[in-house]
């Protein structure tokens, strides 16, 4: 159930990102690394708990591509 719901989490993160851009990460007290890094906890435990599972390998692309939108702005 928890990777379900990290699931619509990250996605919805992203859907906000595609609509405001940057200023997504300004609802986060931790900025935009450490909430990649907490989505991407969340993917490593998952593939532990439950291997190869469809909502695993989903979870992990979008995590992924959570991870590289946060490393865009830390870059910037």
């Amino acid at each position: 159930v928890k990777i379900a719901d990290a699931l619509h989490n990250v996605s919805t993160i992203i859907a906000d990102w595609q609509r405001e851009g940057t200023k997504v990460w300004d609802r986060f007290n931790r900025g935009p690394e450490q909430t990649a890094a907490y989505y991407q906890r969340i993917a490593e435990v998952g593939r532990q708990r439950l291997g190869a599972h469809p909502l695993v390998v989903e979870y992990e692309a979008t995590a992924g591509r959570l991870r590289e939108l946060a490393q865009a702005v830390v870059s910037d």
